[in-house]
């Protein structure tokens, strides 16, 4: 799953006065995610983020939602080559 934009930074690392600068190429390990910065803009801030689940984004285990009409509703992921947008909703 990958995630492109120019909103990622503060407000998605609260408590963080000071954020990191990332830089593209630059991965991250989260228990059985791993995220991966493929590209950053001028300030440091990524702009396009892949994410990695071990045992697969399909697993039963996973329940995918998403936000819409003011509250968290199950979501599809998209088939292999199927591209899906969510809207953001973040207030940035």
């Amino acid at each position: 799953m990958e995630t492109r934009s120019d909103k990622l930074g503060p407000a998605c690392m609260p408590g963080l006065r000071n954020p990191p600068a990332f830089s593209g190429g630059e991965t991250l390990n989260i228990g059985q995610m791993t995220v991966a910065v493929k590209s950053v803009g001028d300030s440091g801030k990524p702009l396009v983020v892949q994410f990695t689940i071990e045992n697969g984004l399909a697993a039963p285990q996973h329940h995918w939602m998403s936000w819409k009409d003011g509250k968290l509703r199950s979501w599809d992921l998209p088939q292999i080559g199927e591209t899906k947008r969510l809207p953001g909703v973040l207030p940035f």
